[in-house]
């Protein structure tokens, strides 16, 4: 059998036809050129119908023709023609204008394809960012979720002897130096000695801390109901400046004590850190700094602010006028927080509470 009608059996063997487009590949549709077309997205950003451009086109040549008819009858005829003229020379460059973006219109249909696939590609190519960064967001997220081998030989040694016996000897002795309690009892008390004779030889100590004791390397001093301050010195020499360790305010919370975790005794994290900070730069405000021999000849070391002639350096007075304005802003904020307590307890109406900007004056108004 050569040929059959139908085109099935050719000299034996079977065959399929396919269809003339192409739409079959492999038993899978292929679609054509027009069904991708229809896919893509339809961009209309900044466009307007090309009937509506020549509709007020056409209404606006009218409208001022009927108002040169109504207008040119009371003019001169020099007038006139001048007016003529300008509105023809007018109205020709916009019909000329209006004539190129009718050519133009005629490869409009190319253009709006090329902009549909502009915004096809863009759109895959942000998806395939979202993909990127939805994979790395995954990645970042189970990294630390995943769950490590128990170090059960550690645990061990935790649990048995009370610490860790498996650190090399080498890190121990670079890192942990090994120092006897008999040397450290020493160096504390030599400390406190030094810190003894400053403060009875050279130190000007306000009437306010006259009241401190020396004890673990360092003095502390007490101000009733405000504040007691501990400090250090950072050498035995002579121009060795003070050292801020801590301080803790010495006035008690009385009602209700809802919401005072936030005004510790103690000040923590950033509150802390802002004492300290701004304690040790008043405490070293004229002390000179010492360059180190470490530092590269070409490094200048900022100049510190000097003395005038014939004054003596008081850190100590700076210290408890910044710890005493301190203390104080410290209990206005408590105050104004109760006070914003009361408020929303059923007072807002009767309570009137006002902080100045600098947070320095409180002012409470009642039974307005």
């Amino acid at each position: 059998m050569d040929h059959l009608p139908n085109g099935d059996i050719v000299n034996g063997v079977s065959h399929t036809h396919l269809p003339q487009d192409g739409s079959v590949s492999n038993g899978l549709h292929e679609p054509d050129v027009e069904e991708l077309e229809r896919e893509l997205p339809t961009v209309l950003d900044g466009q307007i119908p090309l009937g509506e451009l020549v509709s007020r086109m056409a209404q606006a040549i009218y409208a001022e023709l009927t108002e040169l008819a109504e207008t040119m009858p009371n003019m001169s005829d020099a007038a006139r023609k001048r007016t003529l003229a300008e509105f023809v020379v007018k109205t020709k460059k916009q019909v000329v204008k209006l004539y190129v973006a009718i050519k133009w219109a005629r490869d409009a249909s190319a253009v709006q394809k090329a902009m549909n696939i502009t915004a096809f590609l863009m759109d895959q190519n942000h998806q395939f960012e979202e993909a990127i960064r939805g994979l790395t967001y995954a990645k970042d997220s189970l990294d630390p979720a995943r769950l490590r081998n128990h170090d059960l030989l550690t645990s061990l040694d935790v649990l048995t002897t009370g610490s860790y016996r498996r650190l090399p000897s080498a890190i121990k002795a670079c890192t942990f130096p090994h120092f006897e309690k008999a040397i450290f009892g020493t160096v504390l008390s030599d400390m406190e000695g030094v810190i003894r004779y400053r403060l009875r030889m050279n130190e000007i100590i306000p009437p306010e801390m006259a009241k401190y004791r020396i004890a673990d390397g360092r003095v502390y001093f007490t101000v009733p109901k405000l504040f007691e301050a501990s400090m250090c010195l950072r050498g035995a020499h002579h121009d060795d400046g003070w050292l801020f360790v801590d301080v803790e305010f010495l006035f008690n919370v009385g009602g209700d004590t809802t919401g005072m975790q936030e005004f510790p005794r103690r000040p923590t994290g950033i509150l802390k850190g802002h004492l300290l900070d701004e304690a040790d730069r008043r405490l070293m405000y004229y002390t000179p700094i010492r360059r180190d021999p470490a530092l590269p000849p070409d490094i200048e070391i900022p100049s510190q602010p000097q003395l005038p002639e014939g004054v003596v350096d008081a850190p100590l007075v700076r210290v408890f006028n910044f710890l005493q304005m301190m203390s104080m802003s410290y209990q206005l904020e408590i105050l104004w927080f109760q006070a914003e307590r009361m408020r929303s307890l059923g007072w807002a109406d009767y309570l009137k509470v006002e902080m100045s900007k600098d947070r320095k004056v409180l002012t409470i108004s009642y039974w307005m």
